[in-house]
């Protein structure tokens, strides 16, 4: 407001006042007193609460000293200056001093409700019960809330029966009553008073409605305008009442009722935007779908009332999105979720990007524009769900920034104070680095990551740091998110080669988890649910971390991390299994943690501990492939997926035996690893089949391996042996040259090169070839030398040969 503008509503006031000093009549203070009420009332409307809870002070003064008479008329206009100012005061979120004033109002009129039964009188002590009610209620007060909405709802319940002339106003009275009592049972999370109160809310709206269009009891001019608000007011409760609903899991229920309001907010725009009185009346309607008309001089901030329309709708569209995704049906979310993206662009846009009221549609356009990232990312749509994401981290990024002002360094955080704003910034940047590692960009990923463990260690420092009682309870939940966090930032790094920053990241994670779970051999206490889900995070934290460790050839702590993790997998096991029980989540872990330590342990030389470790592994494996059933579809991917990994800890057990000398445990072994990958390849078409090959390759090498091991063992001669050797080379060379020629045909394929696809690599194909030729000329010669007496002695010698130097000249292409 303008200096000018300032110095004439004072002039108004004073003048208002000037008068009253020269009267001394009753009748001449009352009417400045009324003039007074009327002059808030229009500061008010204006937006000036200042002067107007000024003018209405000075309105009640005069009041005051009036009703020493003692009069009806007096101590009734009193009640109402009083109502009023609390009015003004709410407006300006001084909660405290209007549930004061308000409670003068209601002791006057609960008084004069004693000495008159006129229904006026009823009525207004009603409304001021009512105002007592949502005052305290944003308070926090929810029970003084309810006695006094409960007063209010009855006297209006009595005042309906009454059928006295505008009844639908008093209907409408008591629906607003009953409205505000559902709010505070749903705030007391009484959802069941809540809904059972809201429906007959909305019953009653409907009737008022319905009652005002068929035969409205007010002046011709105000007709339309109480239809309006009639309808205005239905379609508030049923949003409201689509919101406790969902809060019951409701969702079905919760969407109808939510699309019945997005209907009628609609009705209500086309209505707005045809009519004359509207700043740019539309004359062509909106269609069910559509949001803004297509007029290009239509100009949304000139008009309140159309703000008021368009906010309104875009709160029922973003629930409605929220009820759709709920029921499954992603594709209705996002198109109502769009729709409200473009009223809150549109909203934002239109005000004064330096306002305060800006931010707020500025972080509304953020939330939704959220909601949008996470559908899409529902359906895998990644490079949708970046784009979405992206802007709603620019959005906080700026929201942050205004309560950050004081901060020389942007992204750093370190002087925001702003706990709400960070912590929405650090979910939308975790979202955005998990979108972006979905895509496989790990560098911009880890990048985003690491802004947002900065994020979540500023909401840290400030809960340990606050004297707020609830700090305390977010500060386990604040720590978590910290955690999970640094945990993701190291996966990333460890995807581009930063291991050791990894390793930094994940002890940070590790060290949170650790204070979450409780004590080894400690119970899980009755309530487990948080308890469980940091043990469990923790377990998953250790055995990355042990995996990082081995990358970096820190065996003996990796060993540490591995048993540690594995220790935790075995808490989060069900109590009471026996074999027969289905292998938990918690066990499958549990097996690749035991996998994995088993390496490691074999790296430091400790293979009979190793040995005993992938065993462990190895039965619950095979628990796991023995409850699904392969009769049907053995190429099924879990199937495979479990038999896969079954023959990988066969596979290794069958090393670990090699390195010890037991060879025949190891033949046996590996031979099992060789059957289980073999039937994998043979039940999978040519287009999967190389991810399996490749592993049964790597059996068949070491198969032949360990056949020549056990041959040229110290004390051993088996005849046996080096033919079944020979088997298992030739059919290594067998599948790498499969495997190379898949890939040569892939690289020379006409299509690939229109799409300008970079070739495969056959260099690590070409070594496994060279390296099982190797093999092969190897049990080709020992089978020569164990028939060196017969004639076919010369024969395996000079196919060993043939292997051989083919083998030399794949590793001198390679230059190995």
């Amino acid at each position: 407001m303008s200096a000018l503008s300032e110095t004439s509503d004072h002039g108004d006031l004073n003048a208002v006042n000037n008068h009253h000093n020269q009267s001394i009549g009753p009748d001449e203070s009352n009417t400045t007193a009324n003039s007074l009420d009327e002059l808030a009332a229009e500061f008010a409307e204006g937006g000036r609460l200042n002067l107007a809870i000024d003018s209405a002070n000075r309105a009640i003064q005069i009041r005051r000293a009036l009703a020493q008479d003692n009069s009806f008329e007096s101590k009734s206009n009193l009640a109402n200056s009083l109502h009023s100012l609390s009015t003004y005061l709410a407006e300006a979120q001084r909660w405290d001093d209007a549930v004061e004033v308000i409670e003068q109002s209601i002791h006057i009129r609960r008084k004069l409700a004693d000495d008159s039964r006129h229904v006026s009188v009823r009525g207004a002590l009603a409304s001021s019960l009512h105002r007592m009610g949502s005052y305290v209620n944003n308070l926090g007060y929810y029970n003084l809330s309810l006695q006094a909405l409960q007063e209010a709802v009855s006297i209006r319940r009595q005042l309906v029966d009454l059928d006295v002339p505008k009844y639908h106003l008093q209907e409408a009275d008591l629906a607003a009553s009953l409205h505000s009592l559902a709010s505070t049972f749903s705030s007391l999370d009484r959802l069941d008073e809540a809904v059972k109160v809201m429906e007959e809310a909305v019953q009653r709206h409907r009737r008022v409605s319905k009652s005002a269009e068929a035969a409205p009891l007010v002046s011709a001019g105000e007709i339309q305008s109480t239809i309006f608000k009639c309808k205005d007011d239905l379609a508030e409760c049923l949003h409201d009442l689509a919101v406790y609903l969902s809060r019951q899991e409701q969702f079905q229920h919760a969407l109808f009722a939510c699309q019945e309001a997005i209907v009628i907010r609609r009705s209500l725009l086309r209505s707005r935007l045809a009519s004359p009185h509207a700043h740019n009346p539309i004359n062509s309607a909106m269609s069910a779908s559509t949001v803004f008309p297509s007029d290009p001089n239509f100009n949304l901030s000139s008009d309140p009332q159309l703000l008021s329309l368009y906010t309104n709708l875009a709160s029922s569209l973003d629930n409605a999105s929220i009820y759709h995704c709920t029921s499954g049906r992603l594709d209705a979310a996002i198109d109502s979720i769009q729709q409200t993206i473009d009223i809150r662009r549109r909203l934002a846009s239109s005000i004064d990007p330096n306002s305060g009221l800006f931010y707020f549609r500025l972080g509304q356009l953020g939330n939704s524009l959220y909601r949008l990232s996470t559908y899409l990312a529902n359906l895998e749509c990644w490079k949708d769900s970046l784009g979405a994401i992206q802007e709603v981290v620019d959005i906080r990024r700026r929201l942050v920034t205004v309560n950050d002002a004081s901060s020389s360094t942007p992204g750093q955080y370190s002087t925001c104070t702003s706990k709400p704003d960070l912590v929405n910034l650090s979910r939308s940047l975790f979202d955005l680095a998990t979108c972006l590692a979905q895509l496989e960009d790990y560098a911009e990923a880890a990048e985003i990551m690491e802004e947002c463990v900065r994020v979540n260690r500023r909401v840290v420092l400030l809960l340990l740091s606050s004297s707020e009682p609830e700090a305390d309870l977010e500060l386990p939940g604040a720590e978590a998110d910290l955690a999970s966090s640094s945990r993701l930032l190291s996966i990333y790094q460890g995807e581009v080669g930063k291991v050791e920053d990894a390793i930094i990241n994940l002890e940070d994670a590790i060290e949170i988890y650790r204070r979450q779970v409780p004590a080894a051999g400690a119970a899980l206490s009755n309530d487990a649910t948080t308890e469980v889900k940091a043990l469990r995070h923790l377990a998953e934290s250790l055995k990355e971390f042990a995996s990082f460790l081995g990358r970096v050839g820190r065996y003996p702590e990796a060993v540490a991390a591995g048993e540690e993790a594995a220790s935790n997998y075995r808490r989060l096991i069900p109590p009471n299994r026996t074999l027969a029980t289905r292998v938990s989540p918690a066990e499958a872990t549990l097996a690749s943690t035991l996998h994995l330590l088993a390496d490691d342990l074999s790296k430091l030389s400790r293979c009979h501990d190793a040995i005993s470790v992938i065993q462990q592994a190895i039965d619950i494996r095979h628990r796991q492939v023995s409850e699904i059933s392969y009769v049907q579809d053995d190429a099924d991917d879990t199937a495979s997926t479990l038999q896969m990994d079954l023959s990988s800890s066969i596979h290794n057990l069958a090393i670990y035996y090699s390195v010890i000398g037991r060879y025949d445990d190891a033949i046996g072994t590996m031979r099992q690893a060789v059957d289980i990958r073999r039937r994998l390849v043979m039940f999978h078409d040519s287009a999967t089949a190389d991810e399996f090959e490749g592993g049964l390759l790597d059996s068949l090498l070491n198969l032949a391996d360990c056949y020549h091991r056990r041959f040229t063992d110290a004390g051993r001669d088996d005849s046996a042996h080096p033919p079944l050797g020979v088997s298992a080379a030739q059919e290594a060379v067998d599948v790498s040259r499969g495997l190379l020629a898949d890939v040569v045909a892939e690289n020379e394929d006409e299509d690939n090169k229109k799409a300008n696809a970079a070739p495969r690599p056959t260099v690590d194909l070409e070594a496994q070839l060279a390296r099982a030729l190797y093999q092969l000329a190897v049990g080709l010669g020992a089978r020569a030398k164990v028939e060196a007496e017969h004639s076919n002695g010369k024969v395996w010698r000079s196919r060993s040969l043939v292997a051989v130097k083919e083998a030399v000249a794949i590793y001198g292409r390679l230059k190995v």
